[in-house]
């Protein structure tokens, strides 16, 4: 039996955590959480723990440990992440301003290799060593229950992060490669967000799809997504607080194009950073047409006029159905009005870029300048009318399949 948990949301985000039991009612912990408290109390009513597994070293991962300082329960981990427990930088304490609350002898750690194989409750535990988040995650395998826990290698629609300390992107495609060679009726739980079967995410292993959110400091994070093939990258949409990735990119990647859903400043203002640049940057004629207008972007909500003019960005007009090839890829445009005018959609494989048209439970707002609720009913026909096991990704929130988003067709 597999139960799922969540907590932590005072670290920054929700983390699952999942209790594997037997029928004598004992359980192996996957991960912890920050702020473990009342967890750990439900957690140890129900079931005689008898094992705890870290997927990986980040502290929304291990805080819980200090419930578990001075016990004999055995807490598997890579040797990588027992070397990391200690280390703010590398189990992320830092970012909350403290030092890691773990010393080496607090804990009974038992070290784990690459396709090591153990027997504990009763169940064969496969460890798999899949760098590229950190330089020690794993990930777990129960044949017998057909499932993989992932941690934060692997979620619905897309890898984990790369970018936080010991992260690898390349490391990351080989991991992803060897998770999904599992079949298809596996399921995966991962270490956030919803779990999901093997079969679901296969598209991924020719699609690298990362995630990056910034520009809280605004009113709310924008999703900026960065799809590569391993050297080369594409991004889609920028963000206010961009100016941390072009760093994080130059780093990893040859940049060779960015796709701009809209003309709205939390999508568009991280384009200065590009002013006199030869990257290509793909929008449609009515975005750039409006980019350089202060009401249609908004950027008269914060008192400001757009940071660039015509002819500062080299600018390539698409349209409804052309195909761009890039970095081994094919892009689709989808002209997908509603939101705003020349609002645009991208669809690479079984990826759509929506920007700010469809959301998790609903679509975009329709009242700001150029926006039409008539456009968007026929936007979302046109949207939804994909295979249902498509993943949508957003300016915001989080992905969403085309299948949990057909009720929106009704509403």
């Amino acid at each position: 039996m597999i139960e799922k948990f969540y907590s932590g949301d005072e670290c920054g985000i929700i983390t699952d955590i999942y209790v594997i039991s037997n029928d004598k009612n004992e359980g192996v912990l996957v991960d912890t959480t920050y702020k473990f408290d009342t967890l750990y109390e439900t957690i140890t009513k129900k079931y005689d723990i008898k094992a705890v597994i870290i997927t990986h070293s980040h502290i929304d991962h291990v805080d819980g440990l200090k419930f578990f300082n001075k016990t004999n329960i055995p807490i598997y981990m890579s040797k990588e992440t027992k070397e990391a427990l200690s280390d703010s930088k590398a189990s992320s304490y830092y970012i909350i301003g403290e030092e890691s609350p773990f010393k080496e002898n607090d804990l009974n750690i038992i070290v784990v290799e690459d396709n090591e194989n153990l027997n504990i409750i009763g169940y064969d535990f496969k460890f798999l060593l899949t760098r590229g988040h950190t330089t020690g995650s794993i990930t777990i395998v129960i044949d017998s229950l057909k499932a993989i826990f992932s941690g934060d290698t692997l979620f619905p629609g897309r890898h984990g992060m790369t970018t936080y300390y010991g992260g690898n992107h390349k490391d990351m495609l080989k991991s992803i490669d060897k998770i999904l060679s599992y079949p298809d009726d596996y399921l995966i739980y991962p270490g956030h967000y919803e779990n999901v079967l093997v079969k679901d995410l296969k598209f991924l292993k020719d699609l690298n799809i990362e995630l990056f959110t910034y520009g809280k400091g605004f009113r709310v994070d924008t999703n900026v997504y960065l799809v590569s093939n391993g050297d080369d990258a594409i991004i889609f949409d920028t963000s206010f607080e961009f100016d941390k990735v072009p760093k994080i990119i130059n780093e990893r990647y040859n940049l060779k194009g960015i796709f701009i859903t809209h003309s709205h400043m939390d999508h568009i203002d991280g384009l200065k950073y590009f002013i006199g640049s030869d990257i290509p940057i793909y929008m449609s004629e009515e975005t750039e047409r409006t980019m350089y207008d202060r009401n249609i972007t908004s950027y008269y909500m914060i008192n400001e006029n757009p940071p660039f003019k015509k002819g500062d960005l080299n600018i390539i007009h698409v349209k409804d159905n052309d195909i761009i090839d890039i970095i081994g890829k094919k892009v689709k445009v989808i002209s997908t009005p509603g939101h705003q005018k020349g609002a645009t959609s991208y669809l690479i494989s079984h990826a759509i870029f929506s920007g700010d048209t469809i959301f998790k439970g609903r679509h975009a707002w329709t009242t700001y300048p150029t926006g039409d609720e008539t456009d968007m009913k026929n936007t979302l026909k046109k949207l939804l009318s994909y295979p249902e096991n498509y993943y949508i990704y957003p300016g915001h929130d989080d992905l969403v399949t085309v299948r949990d988003s057909l009720f929106l067709l009704n509403e």
